[in-house]
């Protein structure tokens, strides 16, 4: 299953947009891209690469180092997050989520997506992380990376507080609640910004009517920057079925 963030644009098949893509940066130059200590090696067509992504746009201009060489080495960050963004880059998709370790590399991705400036690929994510959680409760930690990863008004932020209340407030599983609530008491007892916002959403709750469990309630979570203005797939006449 891939989860797409909004409607194709095209009446084509993703595989005829994708072959036409090729061709039209088939005579691109290769850009490689050296990620993780280890330096793990992608190549892209760098025509492609500049176009997607506002931060290779900016780093592989010929006034720079690594615009000159085609080169980029990212140090700190992981292949296996990074692999999320080469399938977005070729293939404009998010695989369909089905375990918790990747769930939370999709969580990291969104933390890469926020620092290449891309709000497709968050919203993308978005909706793939989404759906996981429509069966399965938050992980704390991953809430907990991303309070430390990114700005204190992020999408994510926001859509994991949501989503973790609303795990407390309809769980029946008692050992699962008393798990997630031993979390949740850690980061109060901990103080920050993080646990002021935990409070005040507990305390919101009887004031609640748009939980994220809803499919419609998803554009609310969205970043519609000036390269994603597109009407959300989700929120389009019979979208909800799955409710």
């Amino acid at each position: 299953m891939v989860i797409w963030p909004f409607a194709p644009p095209s009446p084509f098949s993703w595989q005829q947009q994708l072959t036409a893509a090729f061709y039209s940066f088939a005579t691109s130059p290769i850009v490689t891209v050296l990620v993780g200590a280890k330096r793990k090696v992608y190549s892209f067509h760098k025509d492609l690469l500049v176009k997607r992504c506002p931060f290779f746009e900016k780093c592989l201009k010929d006034s720079y180092k690594e615009g000159r060489e085609n080169q980029v080495y990212l140090a700190e960050e992981s292949p296996a997050v990074f692999d999320r963004f080469a399938t977005f880059i070729y293939h404009n998709r998010i695989d369909e989520i089905v375990t918790f370790p990747d769930n939370s590399l999709a969580v990291r991705a969104f933390a890469l997506a926020d620092k290449f400036c891309m709000p497709r690929f968050q919203n993308a994510l978005i909706d793939a992380i989404a759906c996981f959680h429509k069966e399965h409760t938050v992980f704390v930690p991953d809430l907990d990376f991303i309070n430390d990863h990114v700005l204190l008004n992020s999408k994510i932020k926001a859509f994991l507080i949501d989503q973790l209340i609303y795990d407390i407030v309809r769980s029946n599983d008692i050992d699962q609640t008393d798990l997630t609530g031993k979390e949740v008491s850690r980061i109060i007892r901990g103080g920050g910004d993080l646990a002021t916002e935990i409070f005040w959403a507990v305390g919101n709750i009887a004031r609640r009517n748009d939980w994220p469990s809803h499919w419609r309630n998803r554009c609310n979570y969205h970043n519609h920057e000036t390269d994603d203005k597109r009407e959300c797939y989700r929120k389009r006449e019979g979208a909800e079925d799955s409710d």
